[in-house]
């Protein structure tokens, strides 16, 4: 989508990839939802998460390295963290602004809260947002609105399903029409799987990403989530 984007103001657009061709007369004007499903071996990632804790007297969550890792790939495909201003222009972050929007639930308490210039940060600052925000949740124990302050825009929607059960999958009919695509997580979950050619036990998580197909054609979030993955398979090269 690189070439197809335009500097406003200082700002950065681009058209829907429907945008560049002629649309068809039965186009739709609501989002057209299409659901992609990557599998990602995440044995690595948590030893590399517990290595960094214990190096540093801190705690990474799973969540930390997920942040990251979305943030630093979507550096890379900008149109998927896009917000829709009209049918052919979409408002795109600028370089280093990527903004990642999540949930922290604990018990019927929810936090609506957002990471600025995530791919800017460094784990351990990620981190230590998250651990404040979880330890302001449970202090309160009362719901947080997004009302009480606005995130910047546009930003990229990130929930992690996962972290409440053992949710191995994601199934929803309803997709934000001002946005470009969203990402849910499953749980991280041991399973036997092949690695260097024997059946092992390992730490698989299952990450599902929902994409306007008006906004772009289908191998543009396929290979976001090809990225992703080498991103927290390979986090010793990729996440430090």
């Amino acid at each position: 989508m690189e070439r197809y984007q335009i500097d406003e103001g200082g700002k950065r657009y681009c058209r829907p990839a429907f945008g560049l061709m002629e649309q068809p007369p039965f186009w739709p004007d609501q989002p057209v939802g299409v659901a992609l499903t990557m599998v990602i071996d995440m044995t690595d990632a948590d030893s590399f998460r517990k290595e960094i804790s214990e190096k540093h007297k801190t705690h990474i969550t799973i969540n930390s390295l997920i942040i990251k890792a979305t943030a630093d790939t979507l550096e890379d495909f900008p149109i998927m963290c896009g917000k829709w201003l009209s049918k052919d222009k979409i408002l795109l972050p600028n370089p280093g602004e990527i903004c990642i929007l999540y949930t922290i639930q604990i018990g019927d308490s929810i936090a609506v809260n957002w990471i600025e210039k995530a791919s800017q940060k460094t784990l351990l600052e990620i981190s230590a947002e998250l651990n404040a925000e979880i330890k302001e949740v449970r202090s309160k124990s009362k719901n947080k609105s997004m009302e009480e302050r606005k995130p910047p825009e546009p930003l990229f929607y990130l929930t992690n399903i996962g972290t409440i059960g053992p949710i191995e999958s994601v199934s929803s009919n309803w997709f934000p029409p001002t946005i470009t695509a969203e990402l849910a997580v499953g749980a991280m979950l041991k399973k036997p799987a092949v690695w260097n050619g024997q059946i092992q036990i390992r730490k698989i998580m299952n990450v599902f990403s929902l994409f306007d197909h008006r906004a772009m054609m289908a191998n543009t979030p396929i290979e976001f989530l090809n990225e992703l993955k080498r991103n927290l398979e390979e986090p010793d090269i990729y996440l430090v």
